[in-house]
C-alpha cells in the first residue's frame, strides 16, 4: 500500500507537512508545486502518476466534499469522506467515515 498527501495548502503548510509526515508517505501533491488545484480532473491525473497507480487503484480520503470525494470519483477513484463533525448529508453519509480508523473497515 502507498501513501500519500493531496492538499490544496499554501506554501508553508505543504513544507511543514513534507517535513512533518515525510518518513510515512510515498508521494506528496501540493496545488502549490503541480499548477492545478482539487477537484480538477488533472490534480488527480498527476496524483495517480506520482503513485504510479491507475485511478482504480486509488483510495482518495478527504475532508471537503467536492475538492476531494467528488473530485476524485470524476477522476475515478474511489473516496471516503472524512466527516470529523457529523455532518455529512444524505449523499456523502454512503462513504462518510467520522476518523481515518474507517477507512480499515
Amino acid at each position: 500500500m502507498k501513501t500519500a498527501v493531496a492538499s490544496n495548502p499554501a506554501l508553508p503548510c505543504g513544507q511543514s507537512v513534507i517535513t512533518q509526515l515525510h518518513a510515512w508517505l510515498d508521494v506528496t501533491c501540493f496545488s502549490f508545486d503541480m499548477g492545478t488545484v482539487k477537484p480538477d480532473a488533472a490534480f488527480f491525473r498527476e496524483l495517480c502518476q506520482r503513485l504510479d497507480c491507475e485511478p482504480s487503484e486509488v483510495l482518495m480520503v478527504g475532508d471537503t466534499w467536492r475538492c476531494d470525494d467528488a473530485g476524485a470519483t470524476a477522476a475515478g477513484m474511489s473516496a471516503m469522506h472524512l466527516d470529523r463533525r457529523g455532518n455529512a448529508g444524505p449523499e456523502q453519509q454512503a462513504v462518510a467515515i467520522n476518523d481515518l480508523r474507517g477507512v480499515l473497515i
